[in-house]
């Protein structure tokens, strides 16, 4: 088994334990009242797009795990040619959220995503499809590790904890197109 492989049952707990720390270090820095309008590595991102970006999503993910479970009828997804743009409308249609109500909410989106996750069983985590709103039906195991909003993942070759939000969780960022950067505050990263 190999602890990382989200494709992997076995893996669940681990995964699961590192979205937690990650998610952790994301409501510290969403909390701080200097960060909210924070520049990103996300060049027309602040921390509180983020954090909106974050809401919108996982709040979509509620919808495919309801029609998934009730045998419903999903829209058709959007497609990847509209995902950038859409997705920086989601984000920013959250600015009218105080910085208190929009962590908050994330909280309570986080915390109903992680029971969905801690309930899914072995044949649910890689078998039960969930459709995406832009990919389609995707398996289970991809929503919690997506819900953090950073990188979940071990370098090749190293043991310990993989939990330094400090990237995006996506290969290029959806919402800027640009390669892997920080979504910490400049005055946040390190070396």
């Amino acid at each position: 088994m190999n602890e990382w492989d989200a494709t992997d049952y076995a893996a669940k707990d681990n995964l699961l334990r590192v979205v937690r720390l990650e998610a952790g270090a994301l409501f510290d820095m969403a909390e701080d009242g200097d960060r909210w309008t924070a520049s990103t590595g996300c060049p027309q991102w602040e921390v509180r797009d983020i954090v909106g970006h974050l809401i919108d999503v996982t709040e979509s993910y509620f919808t495919g795990f309801d029609a998934a479970a009730a045998g419903g009828q999903v829209d058709d997804p959007l497609g990847m040619r509209v995902m950038q743009e859409r997705l920086d409308e989601g984000a920013k249609s959250h600015r009218e959220l105080s910085q208190a109500d929009a962590v908050e909410r994330l909280r309570d989106d986080f915390e109903k995503m992680m029971g969905l996750a801690a309930a899914l069983g072995p044949g649910e985590w890689g078998g039960h499809l969930v459709t995406h709103k832009y990919m389609g039906p995707l398996p289970a195991f991809f929503y919690p590790v997506c819900t953090a909003g950073t990188s979940v993942r071990a370098p090749a070759g190293r043991t310990g904890s993989a939990a330094t939000p400090r990237t995006c969780w996506c290969r290029s960022c959806s919402s800027c197109g640009r390669r892997r950067r920080s979504l910490w505050p400049t005055a946040r990263r390190s070396p």
